[in-house]
C-alpha cells in the first residue's frame, strides 16, 4: 500500500512538470511572438517616420528648386513687374511636373499641384505635395507657403521698435542705440521690440532756450492692439531702467549703460502704469535692415539716358522762373505714361553763330495736379499748393529727388503756425526716393506713399492722414537713412495732429508730445527712439489757475489735473501698414530680390 502511494505521488509529479513544461513552453513562445511582432512594429513605425522625413525633404527640394531658377532668373540686373509676374508664373508650371528624388534614406516623389496670387500680387502661393517611400511604406504629405519678392520687414509689425549694429561699441555713430526711452505718460497700443535697453519715467522732457526741464507727469501706458483689455508683448535684449532725477538730457539720451546709481534696473510692472505692462518674450532678435540706397537705381534717371528699365524717357525742355541757380514750376502736368526729365536749354549767340547748353534745374515746383509714370530731378523737388482746395500730384512707378524734397510751405507765417487752415492742402501719392532731405511744414497731406531718403526727415506743423485711394485708407511709410524729428505739430492744442503713416530710421528718432500734442496711427522703428509726453493741457500764455505750473515759455496741468486727461503722445499700431507697404512695393520698376519662402500650412495625408 505504502510502495503504491509512492508510485502514485512519483505520477503526479511528472504529470506537473510536464504541464508546467508545457505552460512555460507557451509563454515563452508568446513572448518571442511578442518580441518578434513588436520588433516589426518597431521597424515599421520607424519607417513611417522616416517616409515622412523623406516626403517632406522631397517639399523642401522643389521649393529651393524654385526659389534658385527664380533667382537666377533676376540675375544682376533684376526685372520689369510684366516681366517677373510672367516669369513667376512659367517657372512654377515647370515644377508641376512630378520630380522623383533619392534621399539617404529612402525616396520621394514631388510637385507643386497648385498655386495663386497673393495678397501682394507679385507674390505667390503654392501647394506642393510630396510622398516618400521607405522600405515599402509611403506618407504624403502637402505644404502650403508663400514666395515671391518683397517681404514685409520685421519692423513693420511692431508700434515701437529699436534695432542694433554696432550694440555698445564706443565707436558706434549712433550713441545708445538698440535703446527705446518713453519720458513719461507716453500711450502705446500694440506690441514693442528692443534690442537694448528699455528706459522709462514718470517726467515728461521739453526745451526751451539752452534749459532742460523735466515735467512730472505719469508712467507711459501700454495695451495690447488686438484687444484693450490684454497685455501687449515686449521682445527685450538688455533691461528694463526706470529713473527719477533730472539728468542733463543729451548725454543720457546717449548713454551705453545705466549704472549710475539714480538709475535703476527694474521689472516690467514697475516701469508702466497701470496693470497692462507688457509680457517678455524671449527670443532672438531679427537682424532685418532695410537697405535704402538700394533703390536709388530703381528711381533714378539723367539727361544722358537714353532710357529707364527698357523705357524711353520723356525729357522736357521747360523755361526757368528763376536763373542761376535754376528754378521752374510745373503745374497740371498730366503724363501718366511717360517718364518725365525736366531740364533748361539755354540758347546764347556769340558773334554771328547761337550756341545751346543744356543745364539741370536747381529746384522744381509741383503745383495744381500733377500725374507721372515716373519723374527724376537731379535738383531739389517742393511740392505745393493753397489753403482753400487740395492739389495733387502722382506717380505709378516712382519719383526720384536728387536732393530735398520740402512738402508744404516751410515759409509759414509764425501766426499761422499752428492754425491748420492756414496750411497747403495736398494729396501725395507714388514712391519717392530723396538723395537728402526730406522736409514736411505748413502742410495739410493726404498721403499714399513710400518714401526712401538718404538724408534727415523733419516733420513739422503739419497734419498727415491717409489717402482714400479704391476704397482702401493709404498711410505715408518712411525709410531714412538718417535722424527723424517730429515736433510742434498741434503746439498747445487740445486735440491732437493725426499722423497716419510709420517711420523707419538708420538713426534716432525723437519726438515730443509736451507742448505738441500727436497721434501716430501705423509705428516707429529705428536705431534709438526717444519719445516725450505728459497728460493733459498745455498753454502758451498764462492761463491765470492754480491747476497750471511753468516750464520754460509753457505751461502745464500739474500731475494731480493730469490724471482723467489723455496723452498728448499717443503711438498705436495698424497693421494694415503692411497692406500699405506691400501695394506701394508693387510700384516698384525692377524686381530685384527674391525673399525666402513663408510657410503657411502643412497636412499629412
Amino acid at each position: 500500500m505504502h510502495h503504491n502511494l509512492i508510485r502514485n505521488e512519483r505520477g503526479s509529479s511528472l504529470v506537473l512538470v510536464l504541464l508546467v513544461t508545457l505552460v512555460f513552453t507557451v509563454l515563452g513562445l508568446s513572448l518571442l511572438s511578442a518580441t518578434v511582432n513588436g520588433t516589426k512594429r518597431t521597424e515599421l513605425r520607424e519607417d513611417d517616420v522616416q517616409a515622412t522625413y523623406v516626403a517632406e525633404k522631397g517639399v523642401d527640394e522643389i521649393v529651393q528648386s524654385i526659389q534658385t531658377d527664380l533667382r537666377k532668373g533676376l540675375g544682376t540686373s533684376g526685372l520689369t513687374i510684366a516681366s517677373f509676374n510672367d516669369f513667376i508664373n512659367s517657372t512654377i508650371n515647370l515644377h508641376k511636373s512630378t520630380t522623383a528624388l533619392t534621399h539617404q534614406t529612402g525616396t520621394s516623389v514631388a510637385k507643386v499641384v497648385s498655386s495663386s496670387v497673393a495678397t501682394n500680387v507679385l507674390r505667390r502661393v503654392i501647394v506642393v505635395e510630396s510622398t516618400g517611400t521607405v522600405n515599402g511604406e509611403t506618407e504624403t504629405i502637402r505644404k502650403t507657403l508663400e514666395i515671391g519678392p518683397d517681404s514685409v520687414p520685421d519692423v513693420l509689425r511692431y508700434a515701437l521698435g529699436t534695432y542694433t549694429t554696432c550694440s555698445k561699441n564706443p565707436s558706434c555713430d549712433v550713441k545708445g542705440e538698440g535703446n527705446l526711452f518713453l519720458h513719461g505718460a507716453v500711450a502705446i497700443q500694440g506690441d514693442l521690440k528692443v534690442d537694448g535697453d528699455l528706459i522709462t519715467t514718470n517726467q515728461g522732457y521739453a526745451k526751451y532756450g539752452n534749459h532742460d526741464y523735466w515735467i512730472d507727469t505719469y508712467l507711459p501706458t501700454i495695451q495690447s492692439i488686438s484687444n484693450p483689455t490684454s497685455k501687449a508683448k515686449m521682445v527685450l535684449g538688455g533691461e528694463i531702467i526706470n529713473f527719477t532725477n533730472e539728468p542733463p538730457y543729451k548725454s543720457h539720451i546717449d548713454r551705453m549703460n545705466f549704472n549710475a546709481n539714480h538709475y535703476n534696473a527694474v521689472e516690467p510692472e514697475q516701469a508702466f502704469e497701470g496693470n497692462l505692462y507688457p509680457i517678455i518674450e524671449n527670443r532672438e532678435p531679427v537682424r532685418d535692415p532695410v537697405l535704402i540706397s538700394n533703390n536709388e537705381s530703381l528711381y533714378k534717371y539723367t539727361f544722358n539716358d537714353s532710357a529707364i528699365n527698357g523705357e524711353p524717357i520723356a525729357k522736357k525742355s521747360l523755361s526757368a522762373t528763376n536763373y542761376f541757380p535754376l528754378q521752374t514750376s510745373i503745374a497740371d502736368a498730366n503724363m501718366p505714361n511717360e517718364n518725365v526729365y525736366p531740364y533748361f536749354l539755354y540758347r546764347y549767340s556769340k558773334g554771328n553763330k547761337t550756341y545751346e547748353e543744356v543745364y539741370n534745374f536747381s529746384k522744381a515746383i509741383l503745383s495744381e495736379n500733377n500725374v507721372f509714370k515716373r519723374f527724376s530731378t537731379e535738383g531739389s523737388l517742393s511740392i505745393t499748393g493753397n489753403s482753400s482746395s487740395y492739389s495733387s500730384t502722382s506717380s505709378k512707378n516712382g519719383i526720384y529727388v536728387g536732393r530735398d524734397l520740402v512738402i508744404g510751405n516751410p515759409d509759414l507765417l509764425s501766426e499761422n503756425r499752428n492754425n491748420t487752415n492756414s496750411y497747403d492742402k495736398l494729396k501725395v501719392s507714388g514712391p519717392y526716393f530723396v538723395g537728402n532731405d526730406l522736409t514736411i511744414k505748413g502742410a495739410n497731406v493726404e498721403f499714399n506713399a513710400l518714401i526712401y531718403v538718404k538724408g534727415d526727415v523733419d516733420i513739422q506743423y503739419s497734419v498727415l492722414k491717409g489717402l482714400n485711394e479704391n476704397g482702401q485708407t493709404g498711410s505715408l511709410i518712411v525709410f531714412a537713412e538718417g535722424d527723424i524729428h517730429i515736433s510742434n505739430n498741434s503746439l498747445y492744442e487740445d486735440t491732437p495732429s493725426y499722423i497716419r503713416g510709420y517711420f523707419y530710421s538708420g538713426g534716432e528718432f525723437e519726438m515730443f508730445g509736451v507742448g505738441s500734442n500727436v497721434y501716430i496711427d501705423g509705428g516707429i522703428s529705428a536705431r534709438k527712439i526717444i519719445l516725450n509726453a505728459i497728460k493733459g493741457k498745455s498753454k502758451a500764455s498764462n492761463p491765470r489757475s492754480n491747476q497750471y505750473v511753468q516750464y520754460g515759455d509753457g505751461y502745464f496741468q500739474q500731475k494731480s489735473h493730469q490724471l482723467n486727461e489723455p496723452s498728448r503722445l499717443t503711438v498705436k499700431y495698424n497693421p494694415t501698414i503692411i497692406k500699405t507697404y506691400s501695394d506701394l512695393k508693387t510700384e516698384e520698376p525692377i524686381i530685384k530680390k527674391i525673399a525666402e519662402p513663408v510657410p503657411i500650412e502643412r497636412s499629412k495625408e
